[in-house]
């Protein structure tokens, strides 16, 4: 209730300063509460994408091992005699030697040629080759085991250090290093589907961390996880949280600002209501003040307008007629001239200076044209000729119009551009109706020829005649078009 009693005894400034404050507030802790929410979520959008940029580079660390191992076995497959016989004989033994002597760690399983089933001992990288010869044929899986090693050097070639583990049917078939041994493959049990990906928030120790979880490219079988560490989540976290706060501080000081500028506009505008009020005193009916709203302030200027309202209405429609006329005169070709009642030219306008050459300000009584249309007071229609300097008359229709104070108003339009076009239609219907007697003609001679029982024709001669009468009707289009066209151009 006090606030409320204070509030409506303060002035309007005061007033409008308060609500600013207020709102000022509310939209500080609106901004930082929905803001202190996004860091959160951008930083799971950071991890999530450095852990998928690792799990990117492991997936071409194990293409990159597979290529490698095939650049091993096929030359050996293709050139090596000796080999391939073993391979046909199921020779285990000379099979490991060899082997050896390349890779010790590449192993083998031999299987029937037709056997498309996955190996569940093989991994990402391997090499199938399928051989025969005349008494047998196999099919021989070449693979290398996916290591801790491995992990580790696709970890060690990231940016961010983050541990690999890889899984397959429920058990991890390799890890990093620095992959948590708490962590299990139930915590982490990345998605079946190999077109999904998935990421997951565990707590690993105590620590909130980000799991990605993917298959394989090279073999679905398999389930890579990357694990977030402590420094890539606070990384992530602080960056954002530092343009947040950021953000809302310039919020804050642009809503303040804002506000700021209201009040100052605001007092601004009473002022200007102050003068307006001074204005409409001194006489100047043409001033209206704002209306806005329904408040006190609002039926003070609906008070003030209306006591200049019905002055300032007729004041205006006349300065508004007298200046649409005078503006309309000026913009018509035809020539208007003001006969006062003694005799002098009241107007002149500026058709008339066009068609007689004579400027206003030299329009008298010594020049031919003017003496002339002094002479023309007698109201009706009539055509002329005005006389010029250099003896070429020009002819005009001349409308006199008798004057209420005793003037006489005469307008005058030169007929030069009126003649042009009547003879210019004359020649184009000439024209035209000698260009309709060549289609017409030709339609109905060769459309009897065509109905004329009497006559026989042949097929060619039918499509002939047809293709006659259809180019003479679009000959008729054509000049109908150009009879439509010349009737725009008229009016």
């Amino acid at each position: 209730m006090f606030i409320r009693r204070l509030f409506r005894n303060a002035s309007f400034t005061v007033r409008l300063a308060a609500i600013s404050l207020v709102v000022v507030a509310v939209l500080v802790v609106v901004d930082s509460l929905v803001l202190l929410e996004v860091p959160s979520r951008i930083a799971r959008d950071t991890v999530e994408i450095a852990l998928r940029e690792n799990v990117q580079s492991l997936n071409a660390t194990f293409r990159e091992d597979a290529s490698d191992l095939n650049e091993q076995i096929a030359p050996l497959v293709q050139q090596d005699s000796q080999f391939k016989r073993a391979l046909l004989d199921r020779d285990e033994t000379a099979i490991k030697q060899r082997l050896a002597t390349i890779d010790p760690e590449v192993r083998f399983v031999l299987r029937r040629f037709d056997d498309t089933s996955q190996h569940s001992g093989a991994g990402p990288i391997n090499y199938v080759v399928r051989i025969s010869g005349s008494h047998a044929a196999v099919q021989a899986l070449f693979y290398k085991p996916v290591t801790d090693k491995m992990l580790q050097r696709a970890s060690d070639s990231t940016g961010n250090d983050a541990p690999f583990a890889l899984e397959r049917d429920g058990a991890f078939v390799a890890r990093s290093d620095d992959f948590p041994t708490s962590v299990s493959p139930a915590e982490v049990g990345g998605p079946t589907d190999p077109s999904l990906a998935r990421l997951q928030d565990i707590d690993v120790d105590g620590t909130h961390l980000h799991a990605y979880s993917r298959s394989l490219t090279s073999d679905a079988s398999f389930q890579l996880h990357a694990l977030s560490t402590k420094k890539l989540e606070a990384e992530a976290l602080s960056e954002v949280r530092a343009d947040v706060r950021s953000a809302i501080g310039s919020m804050t000081l642009a809503t303040i600002a804002a506000f700021v500028l209201v009040i100052f506009f605001t007092n601004r505008t009473v002022r200007s209501f102050a003068g307006r009020v001074r204005m409409l005193a001194n006489g100047d009916y043409g001033t209206r003040m704002r209306v806005r709203g329904r408040d006190a302030f609002a039926g003070l200027a609906l008070s003030v307008n209306s006591l200049s309202e019905q002055l300032q209405h007729q004041l205006g429609q006349l300065e508004d007629t007298a200046q649409a006329f005078e503006r309309t005169l000026e913009t018509l070709d035809e020539g208007i001239c003001v006969w006062d009642e003694r005799g002098g030219i009241a107007y002149w306008n500026r058709g008339a200076e066009q068609l007689t050459g004579i400027a206003r300000e030299r329009a008298g009584l010594h020049e031919q044209v003017v003496a002339f249309l002094s002479a023309e007071r007698t109201p009706g229609i009539r055509r002329v000729t005005l006389p010029n300097r250099r003896g070429i008359g020009l002819v005009v229709d001349l409308v006199v119009t008798a004057m209420p104070d005793g003037g006489v108003l005469q307008t005058f339009r030169d007929t030069t551009m009126a003649d042009l076009l009547q003879q210019t239609q004359r020649n184009f219907m000439a024209t035209a109706a000698h260009e309709l007697r060549t289609p017409i003609t030709a339609i109905l001679g060769f459309s009897d020829t065509l109905v004329n029982p009497d006559l026989e024709l042949t097929d060619r001669q039918r499509e002939e005649f047809l293709a006659i009468i259809r180019d003479q009707a679009h000959q008729l289009e054509r000049i109908a078009d150009a009879f439509f066209t010349n009737h725009q151009l008229a009016n």
